[in-house]
């Protein structure tokens, strides 16, 4: 793995469009369930588990939260 080197600005905007990717896309994931939280289609939701894996990993490493 390559380590990035980035300024203050570099990072705040890298930081700004993960959160604001994140959350987009999030809400595309979540189809594998009804409006009442029930599973309907186990495939979406082991996608929609693996994704926030990887979210949750990168919200650690750039210190921000995808609301």
């Amino acid at each position: 793995m390559k380590i990035l080197k980035l300024t203050k600005k570099q990072y705040e905007v890298l930081r700004c469009a993960f959160m604001q990717g994140a959350n987009a896309h999030l809400g595309s994931l979540e189809g594998g369930f009804d409006w009442d939280g029930n599973i309907v289609d186990k495939e979406q939701v082991k996608k929609y588990d693996a994704y926030m894996r990887i979210i949750k990993k990168l919200e650690i490493k750039l210190n921000c939260i995808v609301p």
